[in-house]
């Protein structure tokens, strides 16, 4: 049950942010969905970066690791959209069938979304509302990781390489 947040290794996790934090690189992490297995590639290095973005429905689970957030965002998306995107995904990728994902989403799912992923927004230190589709939101939210970034930089007298511009995937 991948949303219910034991499904992770959260003391695993802390520690490779630690690691890059401390300017070491940390393996690659991986599962293989169709074998059911960890799929790990140790040999495929993840080297510490300037900005680091945690992505995933349980990164505010863990209030150590929310302690080393900088910023929290919580990207709110319609539950409909979330499905219709999951359904996809799952046949296409996964190679699932219609009546597995409707029975797993009753199962676990939204019962994981009830208890935990939709409570997380309390945690945020911004909510973006329809998700990475809030073009507003994200350049905002990217001018003020921007100003805190350069801010950060001249303060430690490096210099600034020039930024930029990300685009937004649909």
């Amino acid at each position: 049950n991948f949303d219910e947040p034991a499904a992770f290794d959260h003391d695993e996790l802390l520690a490779d942010v630690e690691r890059l934090a401390a300017g070491e690189s940390i393996g690659t992490k991986g599962y293989d969905y169709v074998r059911h297995l960890r799929a790990d590639r140790e040999n495929e290095r993840i080297e510490p970066p300037d900005v680091l973005i945690l992505e995933g429905i349980h990164m505010f689970f863990d209030k150590r690791l929310c302690e080393l957030m900088a910023l929290k965002i919580y990207m709110q998306v319609d539950t409909d959209i979330c499905l219709l995107r999951r359904v996809k995904r799952d046949i296409k990728v996964r190679g699932r069938s219609i009546e597995s994902i409707s029975a797993q989403y009753i199962e676990t799912v939204k019962p994981m979304y009830e208890r935990y992923i939709k409570r997380y927004v309390d945690d945020a230190d911004f909510a973006v509302m329809h998700g990475g589709k809030n073009v507003p939101a994200i350049e905002a939210i990217s001018a003020y990781m921007t100003a805190k970034l350069l801010a950060e930089r001249f303060s430690e007298g490096t210099e600034v390489p020039p930024i930029e511009k990300i685009d937004i995937p649909e």
